[in-house]
């Protein structure tokens, strides 16, 4: 039976009065039986399971292999980083920036624009499961669609009324 290190969790002979890979320390005990009680306070169990993706891991590793999460008990306090490929998709980012930046100025130009990378961010992120930004595709292709006819609606109307004028 191994005993752990508390400062490195190496696994350490019970034997040992520091741990040879960091050496720390071990409290030594004069009575046997206190240093076995101990050593099966400081054990740890031989498989624990990720909070995150419930793979078995040993029971001193620090990080899951499978997913990446930190198994400490520090780490466990905080959320987990998002995995690479979480992410959002460009595309629909420049959706959603051109359908707005159209609502204010040349609709007809960035509505388009909208549009059409609203449409191919729809399709990356069908292509890519891990990828988010489906409603911001969205919002981006709607945007764009109402800053692209409020924007003709208006060209058609100063045309009109510009030719009433002459």
């Amino acid at each position: 039976m191994n005993i752990y290190c508390p400062h490195c969790e190496a696994a350490c002979s019970p034997a040992a009065s520091a741990c040879p890979k960091c050496g720390h320390p071990f409290q030594t005990h004069a009575d046997p039986v206190v240093a076995g009680i101990q050593a099966e306070v400081d054990a740890k169990p031989t498989v624990q399971t990720c909070p995150t993706c419930q793979q078995s891991v040993a029971g001193n590793a620090k990080v899951c292999p499978a997913c990446g999460q930190r198994l400490d008990y520090a780490a466990s306090l905080v959320s987990p980083q998002p995995r690479s490929d979480d992410r959002t998709s460009t595309m629909a980012i420049i959706s959603l920036v051109s359908g707005i930046f159209g609502l204010f100025c040349f609709g007809i130009v960035f509505g388009v624009v909208a549009l059409i990378m609203g449409e191919t961010a729809r399709k990356e992120i069908a292509r890519n499961p891990g990828m988010g930004g489906g409603n911001m595709a969205t919002a981006g292709r709607i945007t764009g669609l109402i800053g692209m006819i409020g924007w003709t609606i208006a060209v058609i109307y100063w045309t009109l009324i510009a030719t009433t004028w002459i």
